[in-house]
Protein backbone atom coordinates (compact mmCIF):
# COMPACT_ATOMS: atom_id res chain seq x y z
CA UNK A 1 0.00 0.00 0.00
CA UNK A 2 3.01 1.84 1.07
CA UNK A 3 4.33 1.82 -2.72
CA UNK A 4 1.03 3.10 -4.29
CA UNK A 5 1.20 6.18 -1.83
CA UNK A 6 4.87 6.80 -3.24
CA UNK A 7 3.42 6.45 -6.68
CA UNK A 8 1.20 8.98 -6.12
CA UNK A 9 3.28 11.38 -4.88
CA UNK A 10 5.51 11.01 -7.55
CA UNK A 11 3.37 11.19 -10.10
CA UNK A 12 1.75 14.46 -8.59
CA UNK A 13 4.94 16.02 -8.45
CA UNK A 14 6.33 14.51 -12.28
CA UNK A 15 2.66 16.21 -13.52
CA UNK A 16 3.73 19.36 -11.88
CA UNK A 17 7.18 19.48 -13.04
CA UNK A 18 5.72 19.16 -16.61
CA UNK A 19 3.26 22.04 -16.75
CA UNK A 20 2.50 22.24 -19.81
CA UNK A 21 3.35 18.58 -21.21
CA UNK A 22 0.87 17.43 -19.09
CA UNK A 23 0.01 14.55 -21.13
CA UNK A 24 3.53 12.43 -21.15
CA UNK A 25 3.69 12.06 -17.43
CA UNK A 26 -0.07 11.54 -17.29
CA UNK A 27 0.13 8.27 -19.34
CA UNK A 28 3.34 7.29 -17.69
CA UNK A 29 1.30 7.11 -13.92
CA UNK A 30 -1.01 5.42 -15.57
CA UNK A 31 1.72 2.69 -16.85
CA UNK A 32 3.15 2.89 -13.09
CA UNK A 33 -0.79 2.24 -11.30
CA UNK A 34 -0.93 -0.54 -14.07
CA UNK A 35 2.38 -2.19 -13.34
CA UNK A 36 1.34 -1.71 -9.09
CA UNK A 37 -1.65 -3.16 -9.43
Amino acid sequence: MQEKINLKLACRKALFQHGESRQPAFSLCNYFFKKAS
